[in-house]
């Protein structure tokens, strides 16, 4: 992707009341652009969600709680695209077992960017909720 795409698509997600956090979503977007993934942004929808046969992360902007909700989610579903297992066990836990990973990636990138630690605790909250809700949906209890 060029350059001025790349810095369209980071104006775009700091265009959701994110702008003080510029720099490091800029950096993460490029991250994920460097390593293959692309990024669509869901104006449209409240969630996102990764595709492993597009490459792509969908990121949906509508409707947040909280503006840092989409950082969260960026980086959630960069943690999809890292992710090489998840293919064995059955359905309840590989999703389980892919969701989880997915925000161990993300624990561990959110770390690389010190205004995104000054909201640590939005993100643990967020991860806490999301964990919850994959197990609830498929019947499973939340263990962390």
């Amino acid at each position: 992707m060029r350059e001025d795409k790349t810095s369209k698509l980071i104006n775009e997600i700091c265009s959701y009341s994110l702008q003080s956090y510029n720099e490091s979503i800029g950096l993460i977007v490029r991250k994920i652009l460097e390593v293959g993934a692309r990024i669509t942004v869901w104006e449209t929808s409240e969630k996102s969600e990764y595709s492993p046969h597009e490459k792509r992360i969908f990121l949906g902007v509508k409707n947040r709680a909280e503006a840092l909700h989409i950082v969260w989610s960026l980086l959630h579903e960069f943690g999809h695209h890292i992710d090489e297992i998840g293919k064995f066990g059955n359905k309840n836990d590989v999703e389980m077992g892919r969701e989880r990973r997915a925000w161990a990636y993300a624990d561990i990138e959110v770390k690389n960017y010190s205004d995104l630690m000054s909201e640590i605790t939005s993100y643990k909250l967020r991860k806490e909720y999301c964990l919850n809700r994959y197990a609830k949906r498929n019947g499973l209890p939340h263990q962390e």
